[in-house]
């Protein structure tokens, strides 16, 4: 059986000799691995297409139950984010978050977009942190695991609402907030929040987000993934190491 789709390269692994192990988000069937051979070789037809990021019109054939890439019109390579550390270690956090919540046959709508368009606006300069914010809270909306930040989550008190609680999954008030640890959260991080819930993937680069509060939020956001992954991110110390804004 064979499959064709749009896809991007979020992770790649020698393989054999000569052959490179993808691990692809498709559009229409999620997360797939497949095996490009031959495509370690600069002469060969797959070299561009088995790189880390290459997007684009993917064939696959299957054979054993194991799928191969048969050809590919490539579309964007994202380049110039590879030559920028910063925009390069947000995209491999980005890639990272997508490879540990895709799932295999099981599309999640808008994850596709919502990553390519971020790999977009990496490679065209925009800040790095400021993507990885967006990033960050469209993918928690996308998995149905978007925090609470209208309410406590202990007591439900829409007042007073001064910590961020990944463990709890969202805002902490004064009172309830002597008992637990989290970060401080304010008005202008929930503010920034909402102005990012407006605002389509394609139009992440119009957002204007004081620094601060994006480095604010990036902390916050990744804790929080981690939370719900259950899980540490190697990634995430590309986060915290992404300083100079662009």
């Amino acid at each position: 059986m064979e499959r064709q789709t749009l896809a991007v390269v979020l992770r790649t692994a020698d393989y054999k000799d000569n052959d490179k192990m993808l691990t692809l988000l498709t559009k229409q069937y999620g997360r797939m691995s497949a095996n490009a051979r031959g495509a370690k070789k600069q002469t060969s037809k797959l070299f561009s297409s088995a790189s880390l990021f290459s997007c684009g019109d993917y064939s696959f054939y299957e054979k054993d139950g194991r799928y191969g890439v048969k050809s590919c019109a490539i579309q964007r390579t994202f380049f110039n984010l590879q030559n920028d550390y910063d925009a390069f270690s947000a995209a491999c956090f980005i890639a990272d978050a997508v490879d540990k919540v895709a799932q295999e046959d099981d599309v999640s709508p808008g994850l596709f977009s919502l990553t390519v368009h971020a790999l977009y606006a990496l490679d065209t300069a925009v800040p790095p942190r400021l993507v990885l914010c967006y990033f960050l809270q469209r993918l928690l909306k996308i998995e149905g695991v978007y925090p609470c930040l209208n309410a406590c989550v202990l007591c439900g008190a829409q007042s007073g609402l001064g910590v961020f609680s990944a463990a709890h999954g969202g805002a902490v008030c004064a009172v309830c907030a002597r008992a637990v640890k989290g970060a401080k959260l304010d008005e202008a991080l929930i503010l920034a929040m909402r102005s990012m819930a407006r605002t389509t993937p394609a139009d992440m680069c119009t957002l204007k987000i004081d620094t601060t509060i994006q480095q604010r939020l990036c902390g916050m956001l990744v804790a929080y993934l981690e939370h719900v992954l259950q899980r540490p991110m190697k990634t995430a110390r590309f986060v915290t190491q992404c300083q100079r804004q662009l």
